[in-house]
């Protein structure tokens, strides 16, 4: 099956969504948003289930909130 037909004429190709939640660089100090409590890190997934995301993944940090 060939997708060049442009959208609506054919249908798009399978898309899976990841999701990273947090990362090394941005941290509770750059931006309040980082999840990484776990009750964060849940809530988060659960909004971004419900958004389309099928992957999630998160880098850990230790309890003072540096990345390990």
């Amino acid at each position: 099956m060939v997708y060049n037909d442009p959208h609506p004429l054919s249908p798009y190709p399978p898309l899976v969504i990841n999701v990273c939640l947090s990362g090394l660089v941005p941290t509770k100090k750059v931006t309040r948003f980082v999840p990484i409590a776990e009750e964060e890190i849940v809530a988060d997934a659960v909004k971004v289930y419900a958004a389309g995301a099928r992957i999630v993944h998160v880098h850990a940090f230790d309890t003072d909130g540096s990345p390990t």
